[in-house]
């Protein structure tokens, strides 16, 4: 009996060794919660005060204490012989660490913006001021110079040289903007672009020439809705009802203006109406290379579609034959040269102004403005070059400048209300996927 009692004790005591080598970290800690463990009900202090290990009815519960959660958790896990996670707090400290960083950079952008975004209203003045007298004056000193010599591709070649000149100057020499190249396609889409871009000012030039400014102003109200009809056929584009709706009254008060309007020719008719289609077709690819994958700055665009424009007119002033008609009219070529320069220089800035007013104010202050300016120019033809005025035509006059505004606003509301969703989120599927 003393020999078995012997060998059970060595017994014993090797399976001890071995378990204290195992565990050669915490021995101590082992022992002593082990032997009181073995009591029923008691109740034995984890090294540090970090918790309790309660024994009851053979089951190990664990007390943490929050203050110490970190090191409670890593001693009991030594204890039970689990896997020990840090990670966990770590990551958890880490969320919430990114969470106000983000937090701080959201009100940061905020502040900058509210201080970035206040422009001083003389500023406002200033640039809304020289966009109105310029997009004025272009169109009477067009007139001007066309009634010195009507030469409307002549007109527009002096418009894309002064255009290409200035577009060169500001990004070149005065370095407003970064150029950005384009791919062959779409180089070849800008020769397209170039021809109806010129066609579209030559077309508007030759208008000029052969109706009154009152009739052509009138009839360009009708532009808006081309190029809502032109982008539902090109670019598959759709449009609310309201909008749609709000485009009948400009297209009722065109028609009572030029039924109303006696002075009007077929053929300056027709001019005026291929002048809008051109105008429908440049806004609409204007829209492509400025707001598609490529978005090119404006002046950027007349970069790249000026010089070609300009060759465009050059051909086309041979096959007319203005050439000709200079040679053979060359008494009055250098008095109408000065109005033909001015209006082309006047074309440039006007670029320049309408990109800076539409950056110092709102898009519904600048369409606002257009259409103030289209009854101004109207009212200043009537005083100025004495242009024929009727009822009906004052009437159609009226209900073209209103529906000019209600559409200008229902247009200018809907794209700004798209501009402010908030972009699609990928789901957490989408993203593993991608």
């Amino acid at each position: 009996m003393a020999n078995a009692r012997r060998c059970g004790a060595a017994a014993h005591g090797g399976a001890r060794g071995q378990e204290a080598a195992g565990h050669d970290q915490y021995p101590r800690e082992r022992d002593a919660a082990r032997g009181e463990l073995s009591k029923p009900g008691a109740a034995a202090p984890v090294s540090g005060g970090a918790g309790l290990l309660q024994a009851k009815g053979g089951h190990v519960a664990v007390d943490v204490r929050p203050e110490d959660d970190e090191d409670a958790s890593t001693e009991t896990s030594q204890l039970l012989d689990e896997p020990v996670d840090n990670n966990k707090s770590a990551k958890a400290k880490l969320d919430l660490e990114t969470a106000d960083d983000q937090e701080l950079k959201k009100k940061e952008k905020a502040a900058t913006t509210a201080k970035t975004s206040y422009v001083a209203p003389s500023v406002v003045v200033f640039w809304l001021s020289m966009w109105f007298t310029q997009n004025i004056g272009v169109t009477f000193w067009n007139k001007k110079a066309l009634g010195a010599l009507r030469l409307p591709v002549t007109l527009t070649f002096v418009h894309m040289t002064c255009n290409t000149l200035g577009a060169f100057l500001y990004i070149h020499v005065y370095r407003g903007i970064e150029r950005k190249p384009l791919k062959p396609g779409q180089k070849q889409l800008m020769v397209y672009f170039s021809l109806i871009f010129v066609s579209n000012i030559i077309t508007g030039n030759w208008s000029l020439g052969l109706v009154s400014i009152s009739f052509n102003q009138v009839m360009r109200a009708l532009v808006p809705a081309v190029v809502v009809v032109l982008s539902m056929l090109i670019l598959g584009k759709s449009y609310s009802l309201k909008r749609k709706l709000s485009l009948i009254p400009v297209a009722f008060g065109v028609y009572l203006a030029c039924t109303g309007d006696n002075s009007c020719t077929v053929l300056g008719f027709i001019i005026t109406v291929v002048a809008i289609i051109f105008a429908g077709l440049k806004a609409v690819l204007s829209n492509k290379f400025l707001s598609g994958d490529l978005k090119l700055h404006p002046v950027d665009l007349i970069l790249h579609q000026a010089p070609l424009s300009a060759c465009w007119c050059l051909v086309t002033m041979f096959l007319t034959g203005e050439v000709e008609t200079i040679m053979n009219n060359w008494e009055v070529v250098p008095s109408a040269s000065f109005w033909f320069i001015l209006t082309g220089i006047i074309s440039f800035m006007l670029n320049i102004t309408s990109f800076m007013a539409n950056k110092v104010t709102s898009p519904v202050t600048l369409c606002v403005c257009g259409n103030m300016k289209q009854v101004v120019v109207i009212v200043m033809s009537i005083l100025i070059n004495h242009d024929v005025i009727t009822v009906q035509k004052a009437i159609g006059i009226v209900v073209v400048s209103i529906g000019g505004v209600t559409y200008a606003y229902i247009s200018t509301k809907e794209t700004m209300g798209q501009s402010t969703l908030p972009a699609p989120t990928k789901t957490k599927g989408q993203t593993q996927s991608a």
